[in-house]
């Protein structure tokens, strides 16, 4: 790729170890269907996978079948962003329970112990970000700055 608009070329740091600069568009129809690990038969598609983009543990696609649920779990050293794209559920966020929808984001913070239950008649599908805990406080975009609110 070549540096966009504004983007000096030492900018562009560590760009060889990353494997996810070489494949930026990714169709989610030619990943492979793998299963999650908190259920049985939960299908998952890894979109990004850890080392791919820094910080980035894993972006996944989860599906739901109506009555499955992603038993409760919980990590120590990442939060993850749950954004619901169809279907409705319940998510209990420690022993907080709420309904959610399509369109419903859910931010699980580490240790904070998190399930997932589709409710629906119909799949109940998200998009899971998991982001790894040694994130600098600050981060510097081209055309603005943004730091940590304290």
């Amino acid at each position: 790729l070549v540096a966009g608009v504004g983007v000096q070329q030492q900018d562009l740091i560590d760009t060889e170890r990353f494997d996810g600069w070489k494949r930026p568009f990714v169709e989610t129809g030619d990943v492979e269907t793998s299963y999650a690990s908190h259920g049985d038969k939960i299908e998952k598609k890894v979109l990004v996978k850890r080392g791919e983009i820094p910080h980035i543990n894993q972006i996944a696609h989860i599906r739901l079948k109506p009555g499955q649920v992603a038993t409760a779990n919980s990590h120590r050293d990442m939060s993850e962003v749950f954004m619901l794209t169809k279907g409705k559920g319940g998510f209990t966020l420690d022993s907080e329970k709420r309904g959610v929808k399509e369109g419903s984001v859910v931010r699980a913070m580490p240790v904070h112990s998190h399930e997932v239950t589709n409710t629906g008649k119909e799949d109940l599908e998200m998009i899971v970000v998991a982001v790894a805990h040694d994130c600098p406080d600050e981060s510097h975009a081209n055309t603005q700055r943004y730091s940590k609110k304290s």
